[in-house]
């Protein structure tokens, strides 16, 4: 599995793109990498890109790192839009997480198309 976690200076949003099996180790080591290079003191806005990934997280799996979302990132409001294609399978788990994470203090939804992510992550 590859992945990259960058901040995107111009826009104030960390982006992060996956490819391939997501493994629990990697979601734990590019959470690491994301809170690091989020702008200290901002509300922290993510773009996640799933389009090219194979993930076999279970309801459990998506419940657990959403409550590790929300003690590590701490007081900041937090904005996730994940990026997917128009895979039911994975965007039904999805949808679970977003509740989730909501119901954690944490604003996630799941987009088709970058655009739409990126305008409302800066609304």
């Amino acid at each position: 599995m590859s992945w990259t976690m960058v901040l995107n200076a111009e826009l104030g949003i960390v982006e992060g793109v996956y490819a391939g099996h997501i493994s629990k180790q990697d979601g734990a080591n590019s959470n690491a990498k994301m809170l690091a290079v989020a702008p200290k003191g901002n509300p922290l806005r993510v773009l996640l890109e799933l389009r090219d990934v194979i993930a076999e997280y279970s309801i459990t799996d998506l419940y657990w790192i959403a409550k590790t979302g929300e003690s590590n990132s701490g007081d900041r409001m937090r904005r996730m839009a994940i990026l997917v294609s128009d895979q039911v399978a994975i965007t039904a788990k999805l949808d679970f997480f977003e509740t989730t994470s909501f119901n954690r203090g944490s604003q996630v939804k799941v987009f088709t198309q970058r655009q739409d992510a990126i305008d409302w992550l800066l609304r």
